[in-house]
């Protein structure tokens, strides 16, 4: 892949970034705190918390040199993606495994003195919390040896958080630092790296939110509630599940009753029933092993773990191409495998240990998630209909049911 950028691309990249910022100032209202040095050229790598759908597009435009994007290779099934991305020179990388190829392009990305952004997380934090990066990332840091620039995200989950489906009024800010040079790259071992960098990278947006700088930012969510059962899906009174409803403000249990006031900043209010949790985070968390419990009372020998309506099931090749309809309606988890209805009128098993990779991906910002598994061959994506059948339930027992753990994600 060509990383240096032609004349009629980078024409091209200057308006479409004053496009961009424009679009972004009326969807997110982003405030700049840029505390990188005038004296930074690339090749640098930058790295962000991910919050929400767009933070990386304001993270990319604000920056003075136009860096490398290393993306979820999903984003090649759209066609239009696969063909702009490309000539763009973004590089591909497979979420959740090893991916040596996409190492090497970012390694001919630094040789050709251009800049690197990436999520060490990969994906969005349904919660606001960023997850602590792992060992690979320390090394890859080791291995590029090229200055870090840290871009701290703070305000945008509650602008559109991962289970929302609509945006929301309010503001962000983006803080830009400079947080490693190469001379301490070099001085730091594996271990001592790998902590500075989750300690600069860790963000946790509640916290933030009810600290006097987050009181302070513009919030004026109309609709903090609406989508919140698509994260909070069990029910901590009745013990039911997939029985949570929203409405702008509340979420309720279609079944007890149970009834809570959601704030701007995602702290929950009891009205009817006795939750005890102080916010969305708590409530997730207690939920995570609810489930889990769930899950180890279900007989494994014959009876499926979970079940849902899909409305379609796609495939696709790993490397990318059109998507096929293989399938839809009744989806179900085994102990084993995920059966689902094909086409022809049978059934088609993925067995467990042939996944590499599964979590809820959102292919536009008010599209329902879907869920998306990855295999040695194939991706497959399952239309469940969300809110009955939330797909973050089946991300959390699938990947519990791979690691062996009751832990959840």
């Amino acid at each position: 892949m060509e990383f240096r950028l032609g004349p009629i691309v980078r024409a091209f990249l200057a308006v479409a970034r004053i496009g961009t910022r424009i679009w972004m100032r009326f969807v997110m209202n982003p405030s700049i705190v840029y505390r990188l040095p005038d004296r930074l050229e690339p090749p640098y790598l930058v790295i962000s918390n991910h919050v929400m759908v767009y933070d990386g597009l304001v993270v990319t435009m604000h920056l003075k040199h136009l860096p490398v994007v290393v993306f979820d290779d999903v984003q090649r099934l759209n066609a239009f993606n696969r063909f702009m991305f490309t000539k763009m020179g973004v590089v591909f990388k497979a979420f959740g495994v090893a991916d040596p190829l996409s190492i090497r392009s970012m390694m001919r990305a630094r040789d050709a003195k251009r800049s690197i952004f990436l999520y060490p997380e990969g994906e969005i934090t349904w919660t606001g919390d960023s997850k602590p990066i792992e060992p690979s990332f320390a090394r890859l840091v080791k291995l590029l040896g090229i200055p870090v620039a840290m871009v701290k995200v703070k305000g945008a989950y509650s602008i559109c958080p991962k289970w929302a489906r609509r945006f929301r009024k309010g503001s962000s800010i983006f803080e830009y630092d400079l947080i490693l040079t190469p001379e301490d790259i070099s001085r730091m071992g594996e271990d001592e790296l790998l902590e500075h960098l989750r300690s600069r990278h860790s963000h946790k947006e509640l916290d933030w939110l009810r600290s006097p700088e987050g009181r302070q930012n513009d919030l004026r969510a109309s609709c903090p509630a609406a989508g919140l059962e698509c994260l909070l899906f069990c029910c901590p009174d009745c013990l039911g599940t997939n029985c949570m409803k929203t409405d702008d403000h509340r979420l309720f249990c279609d079944r007890c009753g149970m009834s809570v006031e959601v704030g701007g900043d995602m702290g929950l209010r009891t009205v009817r029933g006795r939750t005890g949790f102080s916010d969305i985070r708590d409530w997730h968390t207690w939920q995570k092993g609810h489930l889990n419990s769930l899950l180890d009372g279900i007989p494994r020998e014959s009876q499926p773990l979970l079940t849902a309506v899909s409305g379609w099931v796609k495939r696709a090749g790993v490397s990318g191409g059109r998507t096929e309809v293989v399938g839809g309606g009744t989806v179900e988890l085994f102990a084993d495998r995920i059966n689902y209805e094909s086409r022809d009128g049978g059934s088609t098993d993925i067995a467990l240990s042939d996944i590499r990779a599964c979590h809820c991906y959102r292919f536009a910002p008010t599209q329902d998630n879907k869920l998306l598994i990855r295999t040695s061959q194939n991706f497959f994506i399952f239309d469940l209909e969300e809110p009955n059948s939330p797909v973050l339930s089946w991300e959390i027992a699938i990947n519990s049911l791979r690691s062996g753990e009751r832990d959840g994600k």
